[in-house]
């Protein structure tokens, strides 16, 4: 009994391994075509609705066309449209059945209705059929919402830095030196480790340093050489006098003599602590 049961598992064995060795491989996504397939479909409900959003009679055959059921159209048009800018895709949902695939597509509008030179923001959806690469719309394009959960994050800079500190007047330096267009002093302000260049060409004349944020606590004048403190930096670049944008930048400094700071990057990272759900 014993044999029969050794010959019954050592069987079942090779055939696993014949099945791991010869099973076919998985497919590989072709990414370059999906990317095509989509940019596609974006940019024809893109045009699809514009044209419907903008067309008069004249536009009538060309809305057809894009139909893929003619009866859809519609059979009468407006004498004076509305005025449609700043389209962007919001959200967009495949539905597949057999060689077909349904999509629908969300989009964002401004639009200016004539007499009113006052621009607001609609979401429109479009549903486009893809049959073997063809694309038709199965329906008139309407309007929708389109809101989305929000969500709260906590900060983890929940300390502050003194602007008026030594660490807070280096920050202020290195702001000016990186972010304005007279910047030529950024090396006294960063150690060897930053390899950022200052913005060319930038928009900002002056900086202010409002806030300093930071992940931890820190004594900055009797700081030990080399603590290291990841800051978040709110900053008032201004184009002219009465022209400005607020800026936050998180910085990693550290501490070197003296009780002076210097700059080692412009982190990749901002820093949370936790994320919850609404607002």
């Amino acid at each position: 009994m014993s044999v029969i049961t050794t010959y019954i598992t050592a069987f079942v064995v090779l055939l696993l391994l014949v099945f791991l060795v010869f099973r076919p491989a998985p497919p590989v996504p072709n990414t370059t075509e999906d990317f095509n397939r989509i940019s596609r479909v974006q940019f024809f409900a893109q045009n699809y609705l514009t044209l419907w959003l903008t067309g008069t009679a004249s536009d009538g055959a060309a809305v057809k066309q894009m139909l893929g059921n003619e009866q859809a159209a519609p059979s009468e048009w407006n004498t004076e449209p509305v005025e449609v800018s700043d389209l962007n895709v919001a959200r967009l949902e495949s539905n597949s059945a057999g060689p077909d695939t349904q999509w629908v597509v969300t989009i964002g509008a401004t639009l200016v209705r004539p007499g009113t030179g006052t621009p607001q923001r609609n979401y429109f959806a479009v549903t486009v059929m893809d049959h073997d690469g063809s694309l038709a719309a199965l329906t008139l394009p309407r309007v929708v919402n389109n809101s989305r959960p929000q969500i709260t994050v906590d900060s983890a800079y929940t300390g502050q830095i003194p602007t008026s500190s030594t660490l807070g007047t280096t920050v202020a330096n290195f702001a000016s030196a990186f972010y304005t267009s007279q910047s030529g002093a950024l090396g006294r302000f960063v150690s060897s480790n930053f390899t950022a260049e200052p913005i060319v060409n930038s928009p900002y004349t002056t900086t202010n340093v409002v806030r300093i944020d930071s992940r931890s606590q820190v004594d900055v004048q009797n700081a030990a050489e080399g603590t290291a403190v990841d800051l978040l930096v709110t900053v008032k670049a201004s184009t002219s006098v009465t022209t400005f944008t607020t800026l936050q930048v998180p910085l990693n400094v550290h501490a070197i003599d003296n009780g002076q700071w210097v700059v080692d990057a412009i982190s990749d990272l901002t820093y949370f602590s936790t994320v919850r759900q609404g607002k």
